[in-house]
């Protein structure tokens, strides 16, 4: 599977990650690749699982910044694991280590200009009472008590000399650089405790020059949200340096896209639309210099790039599909100037591959990384609708074993559940967890419910879920299930439902409302005691 897809500044070559299996127990690795544009020979540049995050172009275009681990088994960083940023170059396929932080580094930017980095260490801190009780029942194991603060250092990448930006007093999720340089775009919470960024994540800038940070949203920015405990997300500073796009997600509602614009010293916050039924998905980037938003949209099932124009302090402009069809993209990119277009994208027939975008509906394949799908003898994969809760429409993911034929006579059929609720399973081919590919692959129907609360079908269909939880999604996956049964495809009395976290509670909801309707189930992870969270 690939990700962390960067394109060079001149548009010629694409960096990206190739995460494989090994063997055993080896579990998976995560590499770092490029393939030039106009010559698709790809080229590996790691071993040895480097896991590769936060590929980053230099200015010229000769050299990549990245995040990685190198496992050489010493006792001193960078070659002790942790994590560390490295540089690779492009001339001659050397890599060298930037820095050596005993902690390994959190994050990191890569200045405008090529010749600094400003970078996240992680510093522990255990303060009130905590301390006290640590300090005198030291032999027992406390849940909770140390903070992982964030410290901002900046290094030098021509005198080499490190220093510190910003004390560790705050938690730091991601970060941003103005194009200048000038400014720090942050999300920050008070405590490293994952909840905290569901409520309590804020923007801030920093003033480099200064230090002084200045909160871009406040607490009163949340009180007309649709619910107060979102978190804040993807970082996107406008080419122009004067506005810095985020997302806010909640679970149970729409995620939504806001804009936050200076004017005067003063930063403004405009919400951006999105065209109906499409939910965000990640990816939130500016088109080069431009005020185009970008952003990977779920429609129906489908994962798609699209761009809004003309977004400028309280307007904004079309909409419009950059990349569109049956697929799901996973990622997208630019060159500098906002030309073009690459993307990794899965669809019912192949998996995830890098592409140059021609046209939105025309694409140019740079890589096969999984020649081996080419042998196989692929599931029938189709989306599909029935009548669900309130009349609704409610759709899904259908996949058939090869050579399926109506009439063939009823199958032994999965039921399988998407967690969430607030998410979706793709049209896509997906061998993966969850049985995806495997049962079709072993005489079985699959049917995955997008059922109410479900992204990708419109923000009244996903929030139509709430205060009616395990209702009407219950219904709706009921009705599909005798939806199938009444197609001729699935055999009634061999049909099994199964699903991990929220997929895993609705399992145990199906079995409860519709005893009679399944053969067995898998419970993963499915909540038992909704008070302890059992």
């Amino acid at each position: 599977s690939l990700g962390n897809l960067a394109v060079s500044p001149d548009g010629a070559t694409i960096a990206y990650t190739e995460s494989r299996w090994g063997k055993g127990k080896e579990g998976r690795r995560r590499e770092l690749w490029t393939v030039a544009r106009r010559d698709p020979a790809p080229v590996r540049h790691t071993l040895g699982n480097f896991a590769v995050a936060g590929v980053t172009w230099t200015p010229d275009g000769r050299n990549l910044y990245f995040l990685g681990r190198d496992r050489a088994g010493r006792d001193a960083a960078p070659h002790d694991g942790s994590r560390q940023v490295w540089r690779l170059s492009l001339a001659d396929g050397r890599l060298h280590p930037v820095t050596r932080q005993e902690e390994g580094v959190d994050d990191f930017v890569l200045t405008p200009d090529g010749h600094a980095l400003l970078y996240t260490v992680g510093r522990e801190e255990t303060t009130g009472d905590w301390k006290e009780l640590r300090e005198k029942f030291d032999d027992l194991e406390y849940g909770h008590g140390v903070t992982t603060f964030s410290e901002v250092r900046r290094l030098d990448l021509q005198s080499w000399r490190d220093r510190s930006v910003l004390p560790a007093d705050r938690v730091i999720w991601e970060m941003a650089l103005s194009p200048d340089g000038s400014r720090l775009a942050m999300v920050t919470t008070t405590d490293n405790e994952l909840i905290f960024k569901e409520g309590w994540s804020q923007v801030e800038i920093l003033d480099l020059a200064s230090g002084e940070a200045t909160a871009v949203t406040s607490g009163q920015w949340r009180a007309d949200h649709p619910s107060p405990y979102g978190w804040i997300d993807d970082l996107a500073w406008s080419g122009d340096g004067r506005a810095v796009a985020f997302a806010i997600a909640y679970d149970g509602y729409a995620t939504r896209l806001w804009v936050a614009e200076e004017d005067a010293g003063a930063w403004g916050l405009q919400l951006v639309e999105r065209p109906d039924p499409v939910s965000y998905a990640g990816g939130l980037t500016w088109r080069g210099e431009g005020r185009t938003l970008c952003y990977l949209g779920e429609r129906r099932a489908r994962v798609q790039v699209f761009g809004t124009d003309k977004v400028a302090t309280g307007t904004q402009g079309q909409t419009r599909t950059l990349v569109d069809g049956d697929l799901a993209a996973g990622a997208f990119a630019f060159d500098e100037a906002g030309q073009n277009l690459t993307t990794i994208f899965e669809t019912t027939t192949d998996l995830n591959d890098v592409y140059t975008v021609e046209t939105p509906t025309s694409f140019e394949r740079l890589t096969r990384v999984n020649p081996q799908v080419d042998t196989w003898k692929l599931p029938q994969i189709r989306h599909v609708s029935w009548t669900g809760a309130d009349g609704d429409e409610v759709s899904g993911i259908l996949e058939l074993p090869a050579g399926y034929e109506p009439g063939d006579g009823p199958l032994p059929t999965i039921v399988e559940l998407h967690g969430g609720p607030t998410a979706a399973t793709k049209y896509r081919l997906r061998l993966w967890i969850y049985g995806r590919a495997l049962m079709p692959a072993n005489g079985f129907a699959l049917l995955s419910p997008n059922y109410h609360g479900s992204t990708g079908y419109g923000d009244e269909f996903l929030e139509k879920l709430i205060g009616r939880e395990n209702e009407i999604e219950v219904t709706d996956i009921a009705a599909g299930t005798r939806w199938l049964i009444d197609q001729g495809i699935a055999d009634p009395a061999r049909i099994g439902v199964s699903g991990w976290s929220n997929g895993g509670y609705l399992t145990n909801c199906m079995i409860t409302a519709e005893p009679d309707l399944f053969a067995a189930a898998s419970s993963g992870a499915g909540v038992l005691d909704m008070v302890i969270q059992w």
